[in-house]
């Protein structure tokens, strides 16, 4: 998720400031949200909203025995097992 020097074994990244700087703000929306995305998609303990119009996610619940967590964005109950909305009493499909 880090953006190095192109040069050859330049071992600098380029901060979210220096990238700032070299863009309009519309691509650094993208930028950002492509961190944000990236983020979400590596960690395990993350997930997806599955409600289509939110574009949110949730966090896996510590205590391993709750999997309902609930969307700190448009507050839909998720199971964090199946990434599925919350479906108390049935397994995971």
């Amino acid at each position: 998720m880090q953006i190095v020097c192109m040069q050859a074994g330049c071992p600098e990244e380029f901060g979210e400031e220096e990238v700032r700087d070299c863009v309009d703000d519309e691509k650094f929306k993208k930028y950002r949200r492509f961190q944000r995305n990236a983020m979400v998609d590596l960690d395990a303990d993350l997930r997806w909203c599955p409600d289509s119009s939110c574009e949110g996610f949730v966090r896996k619940n510590p205590n391993k025995k709750i999997t309902d967590v609930k969307c700190d964005e448009c507050e839909t109950s998720v199971c964090f097992s199946c990434g599925q909305k919350s479906h108390p009493g049935l397994e995971c499909g």
